[in-house]
């Protein structure tokens, strides 16, 4: 069954805008997924080891403070 009144000129003109903003829609959403996989690569670990953000922890002597003398 087709439609009665197929007008094609009319039909473009009336979805001139709204394929206009599927377009825009699928451009920014394929930017904003680009941009998001950029980010997150940038974010994942690097090789173990120190980088120059961490520090290593200071070495403690696990005998300091303890005393070995008698109490009174």
């Amino acid at each position: 069954m087709s439609a009665p009144q197929t007008n094609i000129e009319k039909q473009e003109r009336r979805h001139k805008g709204p394929l206009i903003g599927v377009g825009l829609a699928v451009v920014v959403a394929i930017v904003g997924y680009v941009v998001w996989q950029s980010t997150f690569e940038a974010e994942q670990p690097g090789p173990a080891g120190v980088t120059g953000t961490e520090q290593a922890a200071p070495q403690v002597d696990p005998n300091a403070g303890n005393s070995t003398a008698p109490a009174d």
